[in-house]
């Protein structure tokens, strides 16, 4: 072999190594997915403070540990409170966060598509409500609720009745 052909073999290898020098690599890099410690499907509960103050149902809790577990088809009646709360999801990691959620007390029912509780301060926020009773009925763009004060943001009510 002369030296021509040496060089042409070389440059062979190298045409047809080079693509692979230079080529793209993919790399899949996949989120971490935590699963729950442990999963209840339909049940009921009840939660007493000397006497039965609440009970309820759900579809499905799925616990994490104690500051983060989430619930489907959450149903509450409040027996003190005389009121009740249903949503369709529930998140709670040290607040919890309602969706498509519906709380009924003796003077009006609430809907809202999300809402959020803070447990400490006993703070109840939320956003595109809306509120009726036989009375009136409205909707509004952020409601809060703390220390039996409703402060509502862009309310339109209508008072049944009225012309």
């Amino acid at each position: 072999m002369d030296l021509k052909e040496k060089i042409f073999i070389l440059f062979l290898i190298v045409a047809i190594t080079f693509p692979f020098f230079f080529s793209k690599k993919e790399i899949n890099i996949q989120k971490e997915i935590k699963l729950p410690n442990i999963v209840i499907k339909k049940a009921n509960f009840k939660s007493y403070n000397k006497i039965l103050e609440k009970n309820g149902n759900f579809e499905t809790l799925n616990y994490f540990n104690q500051n983060n577990y989430t619930t489907t088809n959450l149903k509450v009646n409040f027996l003190t409170k005389k009121s009740k709360l249903y949503a369709k999801k529930m998140e709670y990691n040290l607040v919890y966060n309602f969706f498509n959620a519906t709380y009924i007390n003796k003077d009006y029912t609430y809907k809202s598509k999300y809402a959020i509780y803070n447990d400490k301060n006993k703070t109840l926020t939320a956003y595109n409500f809306t509120f009726f009773n036989k009375n009136i009925d409205g909707k509004g763009e952020k409601m809060v609720y703390k220390n039996d004060i409703l402060t509502a943001y862009n309310i339109v009510y209508n008072i049944k009745g009225l012309k």
